[in-house]
């Protein structure tokens, strides 16, 4: 075996071992990486040890002498790139009936439906992490696969109908369902957005307003803040940010209201306080189990 074989030899083991540590990394922080990376990664791992193997046998047959066993290594050398066609046209194929396909949603996130055939599979969303990973938002696993019009459409359905058959089991469904009990009829607007948390919250407004003889510029958000203590209901925030001229945000943001809403009914109840020290009415205490 040459020098520049063992070389390589080295260097894809090098890296087969610094996959494996960013695989932990990932892992350990929740990320995985985008699609694309996989397939680069993929084509990484695969492809290497058959030109490596394919050179070590030409490098035998080089230096054999024996012309029988020159005859044998140039048989052995066909049928092994043969197989080794056979082999990575196959694993193509399963690369790409296993390949996860993303969805850049309006809101930024990015919708990840599962392999499947000969239909998608599950679908969960996600955030982008620079350009090379993604963080699951909780919440958002769909037992089927849908097309990204279709999965706003089951997201985004009128709940108004009947609250006793809504199931708001995802944030996003609950955060809906407040929106179109609370602000719809206000005339508030929607759009889905989520902070660093992989949270959801709703933007509602936006405006000018004087604050303590200053003229700030005000953003409304119903925010997504966690399950209630019984593990009844999902619990929002409804604030009003503040931001100076520059954009920057003030400190002074005011809580304008709570709201929960049940996991099963779907029935919204707004807890009438304005700060985190208030205490809720008796009826946001019965469908939280707290104050």
């Amino acid at each position: 075996m040459s020098k520049k074989l063992i070389i390589s030899w080295i260097v894809y083991f090098a890296f087969l071992l610094f996959t494996a540590l960013n695989y932990i990394v990932f892992k350990l922080l929740n990320l995985e990486p985008r699609t694309w990376i996989t397939v680069i990664m993929w084509i990484l791992i695969v492809l290497p040890p058959f030109i490596l193997f394919f050179f070590m046998i030409k490098g035998l047959h080089r230096f054999c002498k024996n012309g029988f066993a020159k005859g044998f290594l140039i048989f052995v050398l066909t049928v092994y790139v043969i197989v080794s066609l056979c082999v990575l046209f196959f694993l193509s194929l399963m690369s790409l009936f296993s390949m996860d396909d993303e969805k850049i949603l309006e809101d930024g996130s990015i919708q990840v439906i599962t392999a499947g055939f000969p239909d998608p599979g599950p679908s969960y969303r996600c955030m982008p992490v620079l350009f090379f990973a993604r963080k699951p938002i909780p919440g958002t696993w769909k037992d089927s696969g849908t097309s990204t019009e279709a999965y706003y459409a089951q997201n985004n359905q009128d709940t108004t109908s009947d609250s006793s058959a809504a199931d708001v089991r995802a944030p996003e469904k609950a955060a809906r369902l407040i929106y179109d009990r609370i602000f719809a009829a206000q005339d508030k607007k929607y759009s889905v957005q989520y902070n660093a948390k992989g949270n959801i919250y709703i933007v509602l407004d936006k405006g000018t307003r004087e604050l303590d003889g200053t003229t700030v510029t005000t953003r409304e958000t119903l925010t997504y803040d966690r399950i209630s203590q019984n593990g009844k209901c999902h619990l929002f925030v409804y604030y009003e940010e503040h931001y100076d001229s520059t954009g920057n945000q003030l400190d002074n943001t005011s809580i304008l209201n709570f709201y929960a809403a049940n996991l099963k009914t779907g029935e919204v109840t707004a807890a009438d306080k304005t700060s985190w020290a208030d205490s809720a009415c008796e009826a946001y205490h019965e469908a939280t189990g707290e104050y």
